[in-house]
């Protein structure tokens, strides 16, 4: 199993090779919980659009490299979705039948003539924000209520505060995980 930070290594790796020639991840954290085929093809997705992401120049790329090391910390189930020239979308969720929710985060990395930035949502009943950093979106995430934060530039602070409401999310939505 990959810690978080050799994960990340792993993610950077790639990303700064523009190779996809990794390790099998298939027995780590990141998709433990799905058909093996099911993970490779998540991982050869992921590994595919970092590989492909070149132009950043708001320098959220590793900000999203994080994330995915916060997901395998968690040991969340992931999904990738790509629509080229407009988003991809990286859901976390949990182990089938685990969760309240079918996802307890999801991060969508936004095209845009600016480059590209990120939009982080969680369920609003998961999570606070009492910095009030985010933006309620009423029905806004698979028809409920949600939260979304905007990651337009790097920011370290911004970063521990996404990463705790991450936390926050993913034990909300965790009754069955003692």
């Amino acid at each position: 199993m990959f810690s978080s930070g050799s994960l990340h290594h792993v993610w950077e790796i790639a990303v700064t090779n523009h190779a996809c020639n990794l390790p099998n991840l298939s027995k780590g954290p990141m998709t433990a919980q799905q058909p093996p085929d099911e993970q490779k093809n998540v991982q050869a997705r992921i590994m595919d659009f970092l590989a492909d992401w070149q132009a950043d120049q708001r320098q959220v790329r590793s900000f999203f490299s994080r994330l995915l090391d916060k997901f395998a910390e968690l040991n969340a189930n992931l999904d990738f979705v790509v629509r080229k020239g407009v988003s991809a979308s990286l859901r976390a969720g949990g182990k089938p039948g685990a969760l309240s929710h079918p996802l307890f985060c999801l991060v969508d990395v936004v095209e845009d003539s600016d480059g590209p930035w990120l939009s982080v949502c969680f369920y609003a009943n998961t999570v606070t924000d009492p910095e009030q950093l985010g933006n309620l979106v009423p029905e806004g995430l698979l028809g409920e209520d949600g939260y979304c934060f905007d990651i337009e530039h790097p920011d370290d602070g911004v970063e521990r505060y996404i990463h705790a409401r991450i936390t926050a999310a993913f034990a909300a939505c965790s009754p069955n995980i003692a």
